[in-house]
């Protein structure tokens, strides 16, 4: 929202100009310009476009204004470099389509779209930095089987499905601002499906799904600020990932949901204000370690996915030296069909302060303690076990003295 704000849009057509003012001093002049088709590299000289289309001097598509009832910019089968960038396109179909072009010669920077953004297919190291998706934008950026692909420092207004969805491998996708004024019905910040990749400070508003990650491998999700969503991440099958250092806030359902993922480590994240920090479901061996959960409704819930027929239990998930405060309800909620969960070194502060335990365990084979010596810090306890809520009968039978952390 920051950054539409300081953007001032004058629009004045004069002799087939635009002058546009971006900014609150520089202006920036578009030439008009028809629909840019590109279907083979001879066509980029038979445009005139400055350069000499290699990678020290590639063709530069600059500065012009395309309003298009189907693509303003459509590139295919080429091999020459080329850089878009300081257009403004207003298309009903694609801002830009580019498909199944060379490796690493594409850089699309600084444009600003209106209505539609960017599609991208069959083509590799790409690289969308720094261009504004204004708010009547129904789809902001798109990339199918594109893999190292860069997109960095990009603002979407997202209007509709997606602010951005990326299928691919080995991608960085950072420091992204997308927003909405309001939720929309099942919608995302960004949707990434893919194994290698790194998502990091991105700040994501007001979105269905801040982050929605159908499948995946081996990602990290780091230092994203999300607030405001419906669910902050939705992670479903995702495997042998890192969820690191986020902040989320805010969130009116769950701050991260995971379901039917393993192997995944998801430590020094701050959850705030959230209905449920973290929620597990039908998930296996992860470990859930050094975050702090603050003012959620519940901090942590270990579950199965309600309303399902097969009942697949959550299973040796580990918890361990988190702090869990002032949650209204509880701290952890190790809910049925839980199994060998194991939750130990974790500080348990003002928990569910109307009731009698800040922990609740339904599920089987808990273990509320490491190595028959080492259990949680709980602040209220004064000596014996510490009876845990829940029909399983637990106790954390190892009270610790001194908080861990």
């Amino acid at each position: 929202m920051q950054i539409l704000a300081t953007v001032l849009v004058i629009a004045i057509m004069t002799f087939g100009v635009v002058w546009i003012i971006v900014g609150p001093v520089t202006p920036k002049e578009y030439t008009s310009h028809e629909p840019i088709i590109i279907k083979n590299d001879q066509d980029f000289i038979d445009y005139e476009f400055p350069g000499l289309g290699n990678e020290t001097d590639p063709f530069i598509i600059e500065g012009y204004y395309i309003n298009s009832s189907l693509d303003a910019i459509f590139i295919t089968q080429t091999t020459k470099y080329f850089v878009i960038r300081n257009c403004k396109l207003e298309a009903e179909r694609e801002g830009i389509y580019i498909t199944f072009v060379a490796q690493k010669t594409v850089k699309i920077e600084n444009n600003i779209f209106v209505s539609n953004g960017v599609l991208i297919s069959d083509s590799h190291y790409v690289e969308l930095q720094d261009n504004l998706f204004t708010e009547r934008a129904e789809s902001g950026i798109r990339l199918s089987n594109s893999n190292h692909a860069i997109v960095r420092n990009n603002t979407i207004f997202n209007g509709g499905t997606f602010g951005m969805q990326v299928i691919g491998y080995y991608c960085l996708i950072e420091d992204n601002k997308i927003y909405s004024d309001n939720i929309i019905e099942i919608n995302a910040g960004i949707s990434y499906q893919g194994t290698g990749t790194i998502i990091r400070n991105n700040t994501i508003e007001k979105q269905y799904w801040g982050l929605y990650l159908p499948t995946g491998n081996s990602n990290l999700i780091t230092e994203n600020h999300i607030e405001g969503c419906r669910e902050g991440i939705l992670a479903q099958s995702l495997h042998l990932s890192n969820i690191t250092n986020n902040f989320l806030l805010n969130n009116t359902l769950n701050g991260i949901r995971f379901r039917g993922g393993a192997s995944n480590d998801i430590y020094l994240n701050h959850f705030e204000k959230n209905n449920i920090g973290i929620e597990i479901c039908q998930s296996f061996f992860n470990v859930i370690a050094n975050n702090t959960l603050l003012l959620n409704n519940i901090g942590l819930e270990i579950k199965d996915f309600p309303g399902t027929i097969s009942y697949i239990p959550s299973k040796n998930n580990t918890v361990k030296y988190n702090l869990f405060v002032n949650n209204t309800l509880y701290g952890v909620k190790n809910s049925i069909l839980s199994q060998y969960s194991k939750i130990y070194l974790n500080s348990f502060y003002f928990n569910n302060a109307l009731g009698t335990s800040q922990a609740y365990d339904n599920g089987v084979y808990s273990e509320w303690h490491y190595l028959g010596t080492l259990g949680n810090f709980w602040n209220e306890w004064i000596s014996g076990d510490y009876i845990i809520d829940g029909n399983s009968n637990s106790t954390d039978s190892f009270p610790l003295l001194n908080p861990p952390v």
